[in-house]
């Protein structure tokens, strides 16, 4: 009976044992992901303070960490690596009337890759990080024309200045002279901050900012979408083209270069825009018409990985004492594509495809010197 009784005891300690530990080992793997995503996402947020703190009025930070995470379930808790991605925004919003005017001052978002140390991609334009915007420059807009870019465009995101004033001319009845002084602007220079020329672009974007310019339907709708009351006769104004009547670009005027060379699809009745779909040519289309690849620059979901593993175990023995060591040394290198558009080219027939490699290693060294003793270090 007492044999009976201990080996109800062991047993139940081995299922019980079992179960705890797993439970304890869950619990930490869990720990380790949430401590490692809050660290990421407090990183990203500094690191964007301290870009808004600079020259430029903004910062936005996208960071991508490689974690090693520890999995009970392996014998070494050589565990697994989890990618972790956080971002940032800052804006100083006293200077949110300023328009950038030169490169250096553009809205940018800076990518990090982060694995055992800290890897910086910097895209090539000048001031560092990746353009989200461009800026070009619109002429000859009347002030019923500067309402529909106002509209498009936002009002915060041009840079208007007057270059026609309607001329109000009296005579002076001294000298019988006729004095002119400058009334209303007839015609503007517009700076335009433009979300679809920087060097990461979404092409959702840029065919809704396509359709609003030429297809007046589309700007009224877009419109009233909040504001139902909304007076929005300005739509029917043309602007530069291309337009709903002109599908050219003429660089003497300006205008949204990305939308040139558009026409309709007979099939689906919607506009198509050919510098858009040649610059997302990476998100080419399945048989089912589906893209293998979100239409969004910058990091691509799809990624491959190459793995080294090195175990060594070593015995060794002198004055009675048996030593043994055993070195579990792993490397994970996972490689990422990142996609932009040079800043400035204005055809879209190349975009930028590079290649990322980013590094996890760890080291597990263990010693036995007659008991056990064991210790985990990283790098």
């Amino acid at each position: 009976m007492k044999s009976y009784r201990k080996s109800q005891s062991l047993a139940e300690l081995a299922i019980f044992g079992t179960i705890i530990l797993m439970l304890l080992g869950t619990l930490i793997n869990y720990a380790v992901r949430f401590n490692a995503q809050q660290k990421t996402m407090q990183h990203a947020f500094r690191r964007a303070l301290a870009q808004a703190s600079g020259s430029r009025h903004s910062g936005a930070i996208s960071l991508v960490r490689d974690v090693h995470v520890p999995s009970p379930q392996d014998p070494f808790g050589k565990g697994y690596v989890e990618q972790l991605s956080g971002s940032g925004q800052a804006l100083r919003s006293h200077l949110l009337h300023l328009v950038p005017v030169n490169v250096e001052a553009l809205p940018r978002t800076l990518p990090y890759f982060q694995g055992t140390t800290l890897n910086l991609y910097d895209c090539p334009s000048e001031g560092g990080g990746c353009t989200t915007s461009g800026y070009r420059t619109e002429y000859d807009i009347t002030p019923e024309q500067l309402k529909k870019y106002n509209e498009i465009f936002g009002e915060a995101n041009i840079n208007s200045t007057c270059t026609e004033y309607q001329q109000i001319c009296t005579t002076n009845p001294e000298t019988g002279e006729q004095e002119c002084e400058d009334g209303e602007c007839l015609k503007y220079e517009l700076i335009i901050t433009d979300p679809n020329i920087g060097e990461l672009v979404s092409y959702t974007t840029a065919v809704q900012y396509c359709r609003m310019i030429v297809n007046r339907r589309a700007c009224q709708r877009e419109c009233i979408k909040y504001d139902p009351n909304k007076d929005c006769s300005f739509c029917d104004q043309t602007m530069n083209p291309p337009n709903e009547d002109d599908p050219s670009y003429d660089p003497t005027r300006g205008g949204a270069w990305y939308c040139q060379g558009y026409y309709i699809d007979e099939a689906t009745n919607r506009h198509v825009f050919p510098i858009l779909k040649q610059m997302f040519a990476f998100a080419y289309e399945d048989s089912s018409g589906s893209p293998i690849r979100p239409k969004a620059m910058g990091v691509q979901p799809e990624a491959y990985s190459t793995k080294s593993v090195n175990n060594q175990l070593s015995l060794s023995q002198s004055s009675g004492n048996i030593t043994e060591t055993n070195d579990y040394d792993w490397d994970l290198t996972t490689y990422r594509d990142f996609i932009y558009h040079p800043y400035g080219d204005e055809d879209g027939s190349y975009v930028n495809d590079e290649d990322l490699p980013n590094s996890v290693q760890q080291i597990w060294t263990g010693y036995q010197l007659g008991d056990v003793t064991e210790y985990w270090r990283s790098r």
